[in-house]
């Protein structure tokens, strides 16, 4: 799915802002017998291959990166179940205007870092 977001505020007019979304099917999958109390069907959301795996990308064409991207990745992390936990590789997230140079988590609307960044 493609989506064009208008918010002259943040830059994003004409479709140079997009967010792009694929949702893979999860597989059924039997929980591993090292995990105690639940049930013995699960599922897998795989994400080792190239090309098929969940994705939710938003991009911003032109020379200012303006939308706040880290809040819009919170906001929609929040909405999710308590199971789902987002993965961003560095340089994907916006935040203030620059690109985050280390991967970032998103829980329950939080941002979890892998590592704290260079404070200068």
């Amino acid at each position: 799915m493609l989506w064009s977001v208008t918010a002259e505020r943040y830059g994003c007019f004409d479709s140079n802002c997009i967010i792009a979304y694929n949702i893979q099917q999860p597989n059924h999958w039997k929980t591993p017998s090292y995990v105690i109390g639940g049930e013995a069907a699960s599922y897998n959301i795989a994400a080792n291959h190239p090309e098929k795996y969940s994705r939710l990308v938003f991009r911003q064409s032109g020379h200012e990166l303006t939308f706040p991207v880290d809040e819009f990745y919170g906001a929609v992390s929040a909405g999710m179940p308590p199971w789902i936990v987002m993965y961003f590789p560095p340089n994907t997230v916006i935040q203030d205007g620059e690109p985050l140079p280390y991967p970032v988590l998103y829980e329950q609307g939080q941002q979890l870092m892998f590592r704290e960044p260079d404070h200068e």
